[in-house]
């Protein structure tokens, strides 16, 4: 599903709000959400999971065509935990 299919689902299931409005509440949700790995703050959604930003350290790699060494810098990179509801789902336990 992506984000246009996510809009129309809501939109159907919530024929009194209007598409645009819809579509404005998950584009501040998405912003809302970048705002806070941004600053540093994990973001927890009940029943869903966690976002967090994880550090990876710099690290040294070889180059699958001529061997050599190179050096990969550090990143941070963006962490999603599934909730143990959200996998129960995924894996048919619970009804949806």
């Amino acid at each position: 599903m992506n984000k246009s299919e996510l809009v129309s689902q809501c939109n159907r299931q919530m024929p009194a709000l209007h598409r645009d409005e819809i579509e404005a509440v998950v584009d501040q949700v998405i912003a809302n959400i970048e705002r806070s790995l941004h600053e540093g703050e994990p973001v927890l959604i009940s029943r869903f999971g966690t976002f967090q930003i994880v550090d990876r350290a710099a690290t040294r790699r070889r180059n699958p065509r001529d061997g050599k060494l190179i050096d990969i810098p550090a990143k941070k990179k963006v962490a999603f935990r599934p909730s143990d509801l959200l996998m129960a789902k995924v894996n048919d336990e619970h009804q949806l």
